[in-house]
């Protein structure tokens, strides 16, 4: 399969209407995206696979000005382009074993910029790689553990940048489990995220705007 498309996007009307706060006027956000991929079937169709690559460029997308005067002064990054491949699993690799899995690689660069030495640099909040798996085991009907399953996964990313060169966010891998069991048309399952207490981060700005990840749970 293939996908081409173009986007045109005013800046929103908050940003616009409050060029004493944000700063401004700002150009409109445009865009277009190319991408091709392909879907598989295997083992007897109970496995089903997809991967496609892409590239998307983005042009006039605003990022925080880093003015220590006004926290909320915006300006406009010329261009910035990502490129990646994509693979998606789902399906069943045993009649009582299913998996879902799915991996990313991208790299978003900004490829023009008023400001020289941004050219080539790594978008901040863009990891190169991420991805998460998820695997679950339900016991056959004729077992005497009948309609009791596990399961049990992971998602991870790789270390991002931020808007401050000397503040990176580290990569991570969060575990996660459950237990279930099903009778009739009913189902009762305990989901455990986070099984590790994992400190993590899931993105960020600068030292005052960082977005925590969710603890055990």
């Amino acid at each position: 399969y293939g996908t081409y498309n173009q986007g045109y996007q005013p800046q929103s009307a908050g940003t616009i209407g409050n060029p004493a706060t944000f700063g401004g006027p700002f150009d409109p956000l445009k865009s277009k995206m190319v991408e091709l991929g392909a879907k598989f079937e295997i083992f007897q169709k109970m496995l089903s696979l997809t991967t496609s690559a892409y590239y998307i460029e983005q042009n006039n997308i605003l990022i925080n000005a880093l003015d220590s005067s006004n926290p909320d002064l915006l300006r406009q990054v010329g261009q910035q382009q990502a490129k990646g491949v994509e693979l998606d699993i789902n399906g069943r690799i045993l009649p009582n074993l299913s998996v879902t899995a799915a991996f990313s690689y991208n790299i978003a660069k900004i490829t023009e910029s008023d400001t020289p030495e941004e050219v080539g640099s790594i978008m901040p909040n863009a990891p190169k790689s991420q991805g998460n798996i998820w695997a679950k085991y339900s016991f056959k009907n004729d077992s005497a553990l009948k309609g009791i399953g596990f399961a049990a996964g992971a998602n991870y990313a790789t270390k991002r940048l931020t808007d401050v060169a000397i503040l990176e966010l580290p990569a991570y891998v969060v575990a996660n489990a459950a237990v279930f069991y099903q009778f009739d048309h009913f189902r009762m399952a305990l989901n455990l995220n986070n099984a590790f207490n994992k400190t993590y981060w899931v993105g960020g700005f600068n030292y005052a705007r960082l977005f925590p990840g969710t603890p055990r749970n």
